[in-house]
């Protein structure tokens, strides 16, 4: 970033960043309502 655009990030901002856009995604990727179909029917997945 620091060659291209001249500002220059630390390692701690982009896990702190990383961590927060987790946060907030979280509860849309726990509970979207995937369509899961039978193309691996050996693997079985149950809802928490």
């Amino acid at each position: 970033m620091q060659d291209i655009h001249g500002v220059a990030i630390s390692h701690q901002t982009i896990l702190n960043y990383e961590n927060s856009v987790a946060l907030l995604l979280k509860s849309y990727v726990d509970h979207y309502p995937y369509e899961l179909s039978d193309q691996f029917p050996e693997m079985k997945l149950t809802s928490k």
